[in-house]
């Protein structure tokens, strides 16, 4: 286990790293930069990372390992019995993470920051979804459509909630994206209306 002044160095690293990606692209952040930023020299930097790459790439890696964690909690016969299950185990989990590190999700869900963290999140929530649930259709849709069309609009409302710089609680947006894809966008939208008419 890493000492506490490890930790601590890391972590400068890691929020000059995340700080500057909003202030230019990462292509020109330089090494130099970030030592500068996490007030470091450069040779504290290589003492963890080879180089600005990995250093993101591990950034990233370890915000999905919190992510399969969560993941491996969820138990996908009780979800299918006690649906709110679903929302309180899950998605209020995954808003308190992105609320607790808010800068790391402002950098990597920013819309014009070029990062993989986005395809790494999809891919795991996907990865998960289809060890738990053993299905090739639901209600005649294939999958994969299914898939993308509920993780691109999960998506959707936590980048919305993060440009919105999180004003809402955890729990609100996890009531928010739980209604909406309990009820489905159509369906709520529909039912709107008759109130109107």
């Amino acid at each position: 286990m890493e000492d506490r002044r490890v930790r601590k160095t890391k972590q400068s690293i890691r929020t000059a790293v995340l700080e500057l990606m909003l202030e230019k692209p990462f292509d020109n952040i330089t090494v130099n930069d970030i030592a500068e930023k996490a007030d470091i020299n450069r040779g504290t930097f290589y003492l963890h990372y080879v180089d600005k790459y990995e250093l993101l790439e591990k950034i990233e890696d370890e915000m999905i390992q919190k992510f399969i964690t969560i993941q491996r909690m969820m138990d996908v016969s009780q979800i299918i019995e006690e649906d709110s299950l679903f929302q309180e185990v899950f998605i209020k989990k995954i808003m308190h993470i992105l609320k607790d590190d808010k800068l790391f999700f402002k950098v990597m869900l920013h819309p014009n920051l070029n990062t993989t963290f986005e395809y790494k999140f999809r891919k795991i929530i996907q990865e998960n979804f289809e060890r738990m649930i053993d299905l090739e259709t639901i209600q005649g849709i294939p999958f994969n459509y299914y898939f993308a069309f509920v993780s691109s609009a999960q998506i959707g409302v936590i980048k919305q909630w993060v440009r919105s710089d999180m004003q809402e609680t955890p729990e609100q947006i996890a009531q928010f994206a739980y209604e909406m894809a309990y009820n489905g966008p159509i369906r709520l939208l529909q039912q709107e209306m008759k109130k109107k008419h």
